[in-house]
This record gives structure tokens, C-alpha cells and sequence, in this order.
């Protein structure tokens, strides 16, 4: 039954946005680091950053500024990283 295609509910919009995976920093990154996929990891966190399906997007960006682990990986610390706006 069913489409096949999978889409959110506006009644499950709330609960996505509270409790979405984002990723965060799994070591302590200082600036000027290129990343690699060893130092990314995904978890519900606060404040949202990237989301978690672009994980593979931040592979060989810079980062802007230091991060400690655990920190949420937000959009403006990564260099050339454009999800929703244009390059």
C-alpha cells in the first residue's frame, strides 16, 4: 500500500526538529583542519547543526574555527559547505 515514498507528517515536523540527528565532532578539531570522516559523527544534539546526510559533504572542507568534541559541526564553521544557500 502506499507510494513507496517516505515524507514527513506536519504532525511529526515537531518532534523531527527537537530530536533530528546532526553531526557533531567526535575529537577536538582545531582550525585549519581539512576533516575526514574518522572525526564526524552523528547524534541528536542541541543546537542543530549540518544535517546528518551530509556527512559525506564535510570530507576535505576546512574548518573556520576550533572545535571541541561533541560540538555540533554548524554550517559557518565549515569552509565551501552551501547546503540551503548559493555558492
Amino acid at each position: 500500500m502506499g507510494t513507496g515514498i517516505k515524507t514527513m507528517l506536519p504532525c511529526e515536523k515537531a518532534c523531527h526538529d527537537k530530536l533530528g540527528k546532526s553531526v557533531v565532532a567526535k575529537v577536538k578539531i582545531s582550525r585549519g583542519t581539512v576533516l575526514t570522516l574518522d572525526m564526524l559523527m552523528v547524534k541528536v544534539t542541541e543546537p542543530m547543526g549540518v544535517a546528518d546526510e551530509d556527512i559525506f559533504q564535510l570530507v576535505g572542507k576546512t574548518v573556520k574555527e576550533d572545535m571541541e568534541e561533541d560540538d555540533s559541526v554548524l554550517p559557518e564553521v565549515v569552509e565551501g559547505y552551501c547546503k540551503k544557500r548559493k555558492c
